[in-house]
């Protein structure tokens, strides 16, 4: 799906990882040319108080804000389409 941080475009890659149970959201901004930033992961039978975010190594600095965003945006698809 595509959301957008400010106006900047950020494509959401939803899924479960059927070998963990894990719901799993990547963020991946246009300016970094579709590799994931940020990963939140909520672990099988959780719900959004356990879920975990990660930032890629490979990126060197993510803004706050971005991090502050995407943080809102995992939690409404986490609680309302996941229904976790």
């Amino acid at each position: 799906m595509k959301k957008f941080f400010g106006e900047e475009e950020v494509e959401v890659v939803s899924f479960d990882d059927v070998s963990t149970g894990e719901a799993i959201l990547e963020f991946r901004p246009t300016t970094y040319r579709g590799v994931t930033v940020l990963l939140f992961f909520v672990p099988e039978g959780g719900g959004w108080s356990e879920a975990r975010m990660s930032v890629n190594p490979d990126i060197s600095e993510v803004s706050a804000s971005f991090v502050e965003w995407a943080a809102r945006e995992a939690r409404n698809i986490i609680v309302g389409d996941f229904g976790y």
